[in-house]
């Protein structure tokens, strides 16, 4: 009976080993090696620090709609369109549905993470026209909330290969705009000018620069019109300096070839 108690003894710790766990400090790439080929996949190295920190290789950098710091958001704004005796005026009135209406332009001003890189960046600081329908000759200009600088290339586009006149909206103008300009002529190898109506954009326009190459020439209209020639590229490029902060929803730019 001992005999057979001390054989099942011996079978059930054959059967299930125990496991003893040994901790080593102080790991040399050589020691691992030499702990790795003698106890293979049983082994375990876990880190308690990592040598690289996340910041070397990743990066967010969170961009708000300029809207989000504008006049619109202010306390004086806020409570000019929120009547609290709305109701009382008639649907035609604006005053009636001013909050609602304001708020669903907030609400389309989402906040949009920003990737950092370079190319993205440039990428996303292009202006876009979008066109009224099928006409390429009037629309909207936006461009991506947190751009300092941004451009509205006309060159090879429908609108430069057609129109002799050319009506936009930029929505929510801030900072500065380049336009750069082609028209029909362009592709024609002709000189040309263009005539800019600015009664309807200088009060959202603080200056105007003429660039040739890498100069910038002050052209900001001291009357209501501005008249520049083609350059030698047969193109007009116009930097348009906006405000710093938003205080306007937008402002209506058209210009003429003459």
């Amino acid at each position: 009976m001992v005999i057979i108690s001390f054989y099942v003894v011996i079978i059930t710790t054959i059967t299930n080993p125990q496991s003893v766990a040994v901790t080593i400090s102080n790991i040399t790439p050589e020691l691992f090696k030499q702990l790795r080929s003698d106890y293979g996949l049983a082994l375990s190295c876990p880190c308690s620090t990592i040598s690289v920190p996340y910041k070397a290789f990743v990066t967010n950098e969170v961009l708000f709609d300029p809207v989000c710091t504008s006049i619109f958001t202010s306390r004086e704004w806020i409570e000019a369109i929120y009547l609290v005796n709305a109701s009382a005026y008639l649907l035609i009135d604006f005053r009636s549905t001013a909050g609602s209406q304001v708020m669903a332009v907030m609400v389309a001003a989402i906040v949009q993470g920003v990737p950092v890189t370079d190319n993205h960046m440039r990428e996303s600081c292009e202006a876009h026209f979008y066109s009224y329908g099928a006409d390429p000759c009037e629309g909207t200009v936006s461009v991506r909330g947190g751009c300092k600088s941004s451009t509205l290339n006309f060159a090879h586009t429908n609108t430069s290969k057609t129109c002799t006149s050319v009506k936009f909206f930029w929505s929510y103008p801030v900072d500065n705009l380049t336009m750069i300009i082609e028209t029909p002529f362009t592709e024609k190898q002709q000189q040309y000018s263009i005539k800019f109506n600015v009664d309807r954009t200088m009060g959202a326009i603080t200056n105007v620069f003429r660039i040739f190459g890498r100069e910038e020439i002050l052209v900001t209209p001291a009357e209501s019109k501005l008249i520049q020639p083609s350059d030698s590229n047969y193109q007009i490029i116009l930097k348009l300096q906006g405000p710093s902060r938003l205080t306007s929803y937008g402002v209506f730019i058209d210009y003429e070839v003459v």
